[in-house]
């Protein structure tokens, strides 16, 4: 009985379609407001925390709630695979949530403390692990129905001039172009993961091609964008 109906992202317009395959809806992605993640590790942060997330250089990053959608069963597996590769790079996950399972996944792999947690950390502090990192990485799937809407942080990521890795069949379809800021895996395939990881850590020119890209992206993805979409639709709506 809706007069509009909106979606995040195109993923989750199919998925809505799946269970009512009439209804019209407008997919308006998320944005980002690319400057707040733009600069170096700045004056934002103390120095004893400069100097902590310097201490973790090279760093792969993954920002998610620990769910299992996230997928971080699958990239810590790939990172295992990627440190085999680039043994003095470690694993930075921000999260909250139950990490039980995951630390016995990792103490499987034997990565010991090249997986590194933080939770709860403050907006600059976060901001500075994104400028910070060489890679982001996260591999969302659907997990019964809980599903990744769409992927925010690939955007946050995107504006801190990150190449990214995400995977198809979520809605990190829509937060990130494949091949031009970064690449899209399958879900669940932590092989594929770490093989597009080590294509980007292994290639200089890749990686400053793709971060170009990840910046031309975010910059096209600012809020007022979507305000706008939103506003077009109400005053549609108002003139019914």
């Amino acid at each position: 009985r809706a007069d509009a109906i909106t979606a995040v992202s195109d993923y989750t317009r199919r998925e809505l379609l799946a269970a009512m395959p009439d209804l019209a809806i407008t997919v308006i992605h998320h944005g980002v407001r690319a400057e707040e993640f733009s600069g170096g590790v700045s004056a934002e942060v103390g120095a004893a925390e400069r100097s902590r997330i310097m201490r973790l250089q090279p760093f792969i990053l993954s920002v998610g709630a620990l769910k299992p959608r996230k997928g971080f069963r699958y990239s810590i597996e790939a990172f295992a695979a990627i440190r085999a590769v680039f043994p003095t790079l470690r694993y930075v996950i921000v999260g909250d949530g139950e990490r039980r399972e995951l630390d016995l996944h990792i103490q499987r792999l034997n990565l010991g403390s090249a997986v590194v947690f933080f939770r709860g950390v403050s907006r600059p502090f976060l901001r500075a692990l994104y400028r910070a990192a060489t890679l982001f990485m996260l591999l969302p799937y659907n997990d019964h129905g809980d599903v990744e809407g769409f992927g925010l942080v690939f955007l946050e990521a995107a504006a801190s001039g990150l190449p990214v890795i995400g995977t198809t069949d979520s809605g990190a379809e829509d937060a990130v172009q494949h091949g031009e800021n970064g690449f899209l895996v399958s879900p669940r395939d932590a092989r594929a993961a770490a093989q597009a990881a080590i294509a980007v850590l292994s290639s200089s020119p890749l990686r400053a091609k793709l971060a170009a890209g990840s910046r031309a992206f975010a910059a096209t993805m600012d809020w007022s964008r979507v305000v706008g979409s939103y506003q077009a639709i109400y005053q549609t709506l108002s003139r019914q």
